[in-house]
């Protein structure tokens, strides 16, 4: 199920933890100092307790 499960570790690799692979994600600009944009992806699901969320 989309969107339900609970991460493997919080240790900054989102991208690469397949316990977010069943969040909900969505990407959306970044704007840098300097003008420059980035693109970035907003993760998110919940188990029977909590509700997570992570940035990459």
């Amino acid at each position: 199920m989309l969107g339900r499960g609970t991460p493997e570790a919080i240790d900054g690799d989102v991208a690469g933890d397949s316990g977010w692979d069943c969040a909900n994600q969505t990407t959306f600009p970044v704007n840098l100092s300097g003008g420059s944009t980035v693109e970035a992806t907003l993760f998110w699901m919940n188990d029977d307790t909590d509700f997570h969320l992570a940035v990459s």
